[in-house]
């Protein structure tokens, strides 16, 4: 959850560099959560 919060936050300072590096990051965070709260079910 602290590292979506870091991404989150850094996004909002370095967009315009970063922007999309940032975007697939975030999103493959949230895949990587859901698939390991998946398996702990």
């Amino acid at each position: 959850m602290a590292v979506m919060v870091y991404i989150l936050v850094h996004g909002l300072l370095d967009t315009t560099y970063w922007k999309n590096d940032l975007a697939l990051i975030f999103w493959a965070i949230i895949a990587l959560s859901y698939r390991a709260a998946r398996r702990l079910d």
